[in-house]
């Protein structure tokens, strides 16, 4: 009888061992994988700079995701054409959707300190 024992807890230790790989295997491959997204660093300066509430901060990310999409979508549009449409493309690109930021986003009274970082840095021509 000791050595049925035995081997039912090899056996249940065996199962257990098993199981506990698979569900890792599975986990890893089931996981969503999170990636930052390419503005991650802007998003954070700016919900740090502005103080941003979580609905601003998850209304920004989502404009963020649709500029890079944009973004990712005009440059496979020009890849084979030359660089300068595309630029420009871009830079308007980039110009509306620091108006959406700006005016959408942040709230009124923090609009003038954004003018005046994008007229410094982010967006010379603005």
């Amino acid at each position: 009888m000791q050595r049925l024992h035995l081997w039912i807890g090899v056996l249940a230790l065996t199962c257990f061992g098993v199981g506990l790989a698979a569900g890792l295997v599975i986990e890893r491959r089931l996981a969503p994988r999170t990636t930052p997204g390419p503005f991650e660093d802007y998003e954070r300066l700016l919900a740090q700079t502005f103080d941003l509430s979580a609905d601003r901060r998850a209304y920004l990310s989502q404009a963020m995701d649709a500029y890079a999409r944009e973004i990712d979508a005009i440059r496979r549009r020009y890849l084979a054409q030359a660089g300068s449409e595309m630029q420009r493309e871009l830079e308007q690109l980039g110009l509306r959707y620091a108006d959406l930021i700006r005016n959408d986003v942040l709230p009124v009274s923090q609009r003038p300190k954004f003018d005046e970082a994008a007229r410094a840095t982010l967006f010379p021509t603005y």
